[in-house]
């Protein structure tokens, strides 16, 4: 974008729906409209352009104005914070590419490469100043942050930031060189899914080997030792009946041999 210089040429993020003035002439307030607050007697924040939402204007040879969209109690209802940052070098008259990082709880600004302002926006909720809002939900509460992490300013329950959100461009009065735009981007992210870890069931440790052992003695039980035992008996029995049997015999021989004699 280029910008010669200015309080209203630039562009916004965050915005929300346009609405109508309800003191004082009734104006709808589009992108590139002032919202009167300080024309209306508001003394209680600064006056710009625009409904809701983030604006980003180049306003001098060296500095950026970041200014957020508010809801006041006097004047037309709707205001504004200006932060201007010094950037330290020239930004007014050339072409410098902005890039917007918006993660859905804060929003990064940067020119070139430099970090113009970090906002982390909370606190979600509805306004009933405005019949145009009905339930359009914007953040009240906005924390900037400059490029070295230090805040340097914060909108506390009254901002403007569009929660259903668009971007607007805009320009308004007559400014020498006017306002150029090149190479506009629009990109989407997704965060990347993770896969879950695949549990693997707790295995017990496997066991250490252990060392063999002896086999114990065969000593025979129940029916195992009955047999070996009734085994016994009956060759005790077959070698008495021997015996009785080799006595017998001899005892007949004598008494055939007294026979004879």
């Amino acid at each position: 974008m280029k910008y010669d210089r200015g309080p209203y040429g630039g562009f916004a993020v965050r915005c929300g729906v346009p609405v109508k003035l309800t003191v004082g002439t009734p104006w709808t307030i589009n992108y590139y409209e002032l919202d009167r607050y300080q024309e209306n007697g508001g003394a209680n924040a600064d006056t710009g352009i625009g409904p809701s939402g983030i604006y980003v204007f180049p306003t001098a040879e060296n500095q950026i104005r970041i200014a957020i969209k508010t809801i006041e109690t006097d004047g037309s209802y709707l205001a504004e914070e200006q932060f201007n940052i010094d950037m330290g070098y020239d930004v007014a008259g050339r072409f410098i590419r902005y890039t917007v990082l918006d993660t859905g709880s804060e929003l990064s600004v940067y020119a070139g490469s430099d970090l113009v302002v970090r906002i982390a926006f909370s606190d979600a909720g509805t306004y009933d100043v405005f019949a145009e809002d009905k339930d359009e939900e914007y953040y009240k509460t906005a924390v900037l942050y400059n490029a070295d992490g230090t805040e340097i300013g914060s909108v506390d329950g009254n901002a403007r930031i569009a929660v259903k959100s668009g971007i607007a461009l805009m320009q308004r009065g007559d400014v020498p060189g006017g306002i150029s735009y090149d190479n506009i981007l629009i990109e989407t992210y997704e965060p990347e899914q993770t896969p879950p870890e695949e549990e693997t069931p707790d295995l017990p440790d496997d066991p250490e080997p252990s060392a063999p052992t002896d086999p114990e003695p065969n000593t025979p039980t129940g029916e195992s030792g009955m047999l070996v035992f009734a085994v016994g008996v009956i060759l005790l029995a077959a070698l008495a009946l021997h015996s009785r049997a080799r006595l017998a015999m001899r005892q007949k021989g004598r008494a055939e041999e007294e026979q004879n004699t």
